[in-house]
């Protein structure tokens, strides 16, 4: 795994220099392409900050016309239709119908303006996504569509970046950018942000100097029109287990894109910003929808690893066996082992994100990455039972987190499963200290104290770093 790290991180190193190469080398770009926005009773501050941003774009010379696509089309969604009407001036739709259900309608007649909000009824994400890539591939003929979502704040050069890379090689089917976490007000979100840089600088980046990223990030993607052309269809009405899927849209389309033989490439210089869940209750939600669909889409990626490099082999193998190595190892050590085992193992999970952490604080500037040296914690207090209950309620298609503007959740099956299995952990961990403590040595003692001390001396590290950051930006 060490050495399956160390590997990540000369890959992601060796693509970051050859983006800023390709920028070097050919910094114009010349296609034309769409913008699509699509959401659901989005937050109205998150939603007026996206479309600003839109609106702020550079290069949007080369925008030929912004979609907004609502999934609704009742009372209460119209609230967006409103916002996009009164900060672009939009045209507003009303559809009575999905757009799958009759493809030859025709809602962009030349009386539409370059701005058009389209409401159609409630269906999911995917649906309000296939419109928009339906009308830009059969009507606009664009050379691709840049699709975000609602709450999506995108950087003024976002669109520039994108296209840059996408046009750097005809073999590019799609790309993607780097995304950030604005709200970091609470532990989750902020230790959230932490791994959504290493989602994107190190994973996607690794896969993308091999030109195989497995998933275009749904806030940040760039897609070629001719080559969503050759499968949209099929996409929407993917289904798994005979049931009709309703998440990981953009997994299914990056794998609808490999499938072709196409590249998919990853810039970190196209950033947005987005919101992550600040409870832990939405985050579990969260993971659980997306354990599901990666669970679910590595079928297709089976499909199409023929088409690409071996490394794309090596990284499904490695994500396949990851959560194994470490589940089965700590159940094994909390009722069979030894307190050392389950020092070790702690310590060992904690020195393997702290490496990830100092690589980031290398690569970025900020020490802060540092804390992702505990992140380990939250993978087994959270990710893990999350993948765990994906394998088992598979066929659930539920999207299962609500909409912003709904403040409450109700308890839901899995928030129990949470609370059970987190109970296993302590009392495994318990168990082990009860049923060992007669046969504690020095040596125990010692790894106890020497990650007690590696815990504190990060946190001085950290904090005298910061402090430095401080002083010179005050300068």
């Amino acid at each position: 795994m060490v050495f399956y790290m160390f590997l990540q991180m000369i890959f992601a190193y060796f693509n970051r220099h050859r983006v800023l190469k390709i920028n070097k080398d050919s910094p114009e770009i010349s296609g034309k392409y769409n913008l699509l926005v699509v959401g659901f009773r989005e937050d109205p501050i998150l939603f007026r900050n996206c479309l600003k941003s839109i609106m702020e774009l550079s290069h949007s010379e080369n925008l030929h016309r912004i979609l907004i696509v609502i999934d609704g089309n009742e009372v209460g969604d119209e609230y967006m239709a409103k916002i996009s009407h009164d900060i672009l001036g939009a045209n507003v739709i009303h559809m009575t119908e999905l757009l799958s259900k009759d493809p030859e309608i025709d809602i962009l007649d030349g009386s539409y303006s370059r701005y058009i909000c389209i409401l159609q009824p409630h269906k999911g994400k995917r649906h309000a996504l296939y419109t928009g890539l339906k009308l830009s591939c059969q009507y606009d003929l664009v050379d691709g569509v840049l699709c975000t979502d609602s709450d999506t704040v995108l950087g003024k050069d976002s669109l520039y970046y994108l296209s840059n890379l996408l046009e750097s090689n005809q073999k590019y089917g799609a790309v993607t950018g780097n995304v950030e976490i604005i709200n970091k007000n609470s532990f989750i979100s902020l230790l959230s942000s932490y791994r959504y840089w290493f989602a994107c600088n190190l994973e996607r980046g690794y896969q993308s100097f091999n030109n195989c990223v497995l998933c275009v990030s749904g806030p940040l993607g760039l897609y070629k029109t001719d080559c969503l052309n050759q499968f949209l269809e099929s996409w929407v009405n993917q289904k798994f287990m005979k049931k009709e899927c309703t998440y990981g849209d953009d997994r299914h389309l990056t794998n609808n894109i490999l499938m072709l033989g196409k590249r998919v490439g990853y810039t970190q210089l196209a950033t947005c910003f987005t919101e992550s869940p600040e409870t832990f209750s939405r985050f579990f939600t969260q993971q659980i929808r997306w354990c599901k669909s990666s669970i679910r889409e590595f079928g297709w990626n089976l499909k199409s690893i023929d088409k690409h490099s071996p490394w794309m082999t090596v990284d499904l193998i490695y994500q396949t066996i990851y959560s194994f190595l470490v589940l089965g190892s700590l159940i094994y050590i909390m009722f069979f082992g030894s307190t050392f085992q389950l020092l070790v193992y702690f310590t060992t999970l904690m020195v393997f994100n702290a490496m990830k952490g100092f690589y980031a604080y290398g690569m970025s500037g900020d020490p802060e990455y540092i804390l992702f040296t505990f992140y380990g914690i939250v993978y087994i207090c959270f990710l893990a039972p999350a993948k765990l209950y994906a394998g088992i309620t598979l066929r659930d298609t539920d999207w299962g987190t609500s909409t912003r503007i709904q403040v409450l959740d109700k308890l839901k099956p899995e928030h129990i499963f949470l609370v059970l299995w987190n109970l296993v952990i302590i009392g495994g961990v318990g168990y082990n200290i009860y049923r060992n403590h007669q046969d504690y040595g020095q040596v125990e003692i010692a790894i106890a104290g020497s990650v007690g001390g590696y815990i504190i001396l990060v946190m001085l590290i950290i904090y005298g770093l910061s402090f430095r950051k401080r002083e010179r930006l005050a300068e």
